[in-house]
């Protein structure tokens, strides 16, 4: 596999590397948190804490590999937000390095993985979930190298790597459930068994026995969560985002078109027109590798068009692990074409004009991303809407210098999410500091909120409504959320206004 690689590869791949984690890292905390990094953050210090509590994310329905990452993290980094966004700056890496892997597994060059490499690296999808706690960036980096094994194993046919690939599977699974479509996409390996030869039914066979082992290891792996008494809820909460197969037979085709243009529509936002252009140009340059392209194609369109049949609640993230194969079909699309038109540094023209765009809007995102041209049920949930988590910052640091010398308390707005979370990751060893979510806030402030007024500095905090009139508030300050007309507000309540 390693035939061919040459010094002058693995300084490009090392500059690739380099680039990027600087690009990654450098202001990784800029971005406000929102609310599933508050929860899922929150959920990794209560597990690191306390072992009994190392399935707490079951309690939601969410698998726990990424924070049991995030964990190990927080036990060398001390800020919550900058260890679980680390885990997600190196799953990015990880996925760099299976791309420029598989450029040579699949297509026999190493320039087809440097030039995927290159095109992660400066794609603003990779770019923002690379820097933000979530677990889709360990999930693509983790299903990019369950690719790679499986065009592994379909060429070498041997029981080690089947078993490491089940082992990859059920990583992905331990992430997230869809985690799963790598075991459904693996019979499209299939393919690219030689249908003339005598030994095909053979081989045939043997892939489909190893498919079996497969299944079997990832089965093993995910086996681990049935040890939770809230093993359960996952399949709940799959149910929340996903129709059953009942369900779904009851109205097959319900949305599908407008779900279809919907996640169409942020792959084009996110990806380029010019590089999902280039990209799909490389499903038609010429014969060679065309059955490996047409599998890497698969490996964004089956789940794609499943998440538009199936599913009820769609976001982007959903398909960033599907966009990310589509760097290889750019990658292998612009060396054909570069040779293949006879023009002196083509390829190289051709590069820059695709690559023009997503490193704008890469750099957008970097300056400032509350005006980036991202879709916009990403905008609103990471910079411009309630969910962002503009002001938390200001407001702990608020309240650490205020309970030096005394007891306060704060109410939060919501008792699960953003808020009381955001407070509670960095307050909770504070002994000085008692924080009590409500939801919903009642009109009329209720006897025993006022009570505690009258005992203590009381405050509370707004981050998704106005507060009622009747509330005796005095306000502190206010933080804008993004471009949007939504503020974060901090309240002393005073017993004594009228």
């Amino acid at each position: 596999m390693f035939n061919g690689l040459k010094k002058i590869h693995l300084l490009i791949l090392a500059a690739i590397i380099i680039v990027f984690f600087l690009s990654r890292i450098t202001n990784l905390s800029n971005y406000p948190i929102f609310t599933d990094e508050a929860i899922y953050l929150r959920w990794a210090q209560i597990a690191k804490n306390d072992a009994a509590w190392r399935f707490i994310s079951l309690t939601d329905g969410k698998q726990p590999l990424y924070i049991w990452l995030t964990i190990g993290v927080m036990k060398i980094i001390a800020d919550p937000i900058i260890a679980g966004r680390l885990v997600s700056v190196f799953s990015g890496a990880g996925t760099i390095i299976a791309l420029f892997l598989l450029g040579k597994l699949v297509f026999a060059k190493w320039e087809i993985g440097l030039l995927a490499a290159f095109f992660y690296l400066i794609s603003p999808f990779s770019f923002v979930y690379d820097r933000i706690a979530l677990m889709d960036g360990t999930l693509a980096c983790i299903m990019t190298w369950a690719l790679l094994f499986e065009f592994l194993l379909i060429k070498t046919r041997r029981l080690d790597v089947a078993l490491l690939l089940g082992g990859i599977i059920g990583f992905a699974a331990l992430t997230k459930t869809s985690g799963f479509i790598a075991l459904y996409l693996f019979p499209f390996m299939f393919i690219l068994l030689e249908y003339k030869e005598k030994s095909f039914l053979r081989d045939l066979l043997k892939m489909f026995l190893f498919y079996l082992v497969i299944i079997a290891v990832c089965q093993l792996f995910y086996a681990v969560l049935r040890l939770s008494p809230f093993f359960h809820i996952i399949g709940q909460k799959d149910q929340t985002f996903v129709y059953s197969f009942s369900d779904w037979l009851k109205n097959p085709m319900a949305n599908v078109e407008g779900k279809l243009k919907g996640l169409l529509g942020w792959a084009i936002q996110y990806l380029t027109i010019p590089f999902l252009l280039l990209t799909l140009s490389g499903i038609f340059a010429g014969w060679k590798f065309f059955r490996e392209r047409i599998i890497i194609f698969c490996w964004f369109l089956v789940p794609l068009t499943g998440l538009a049949l199936l599913g009820k609640i769609i976001y982007p993230r959903f398909i960033f692990f599907m966009t990310v194969p589509l760097f290889l079909l750019a990658a292998y699309s612009l060396l054909y074409f570069g040779r293949f038109v006879k023009i002196k540094y083509f390829w190289v023209v051709l590069l820059l004009l695709v690559s023009v765009m997503p490193f704008l809007l890469t750099n957008q995102l970097f300056v400032d991303p509350t005006q980036a041209k991202i879709p916009r049920p990403d905008a609103n949930q990471y910079f411009n809407d309630w969910p962002s988590g503009y002001g938390i910052k200001e407001s702990i640091a608020f309240l650490q210098k205020e309970s030096i010398d005394k007891k306060i308390t704060v109410y939060t707005e919501g008792t699960f999410g953003l808020l009381p979370a955001g407070l509670e990751m960095y307050l909770t060893t504070n002994k000085n500091v008692t924080i009590i979510g409500i939801w919903p806030v009642p009109e009329k402030i209720p006897s025993d909120i006022l009570a505690t007024a009258k005992r203590e500095p009381t405050f509370i905090i707004f981050f998704q409504n106005s507060p009622s009139p009747d509330w005796p508030l005095t306000e502190i300050f206010r933080v804008k959320k993004g471009s949007a007309d939504r503020y974060h507000y901090l309240y002393l309540i005073d017993p004594n206004k009228k």
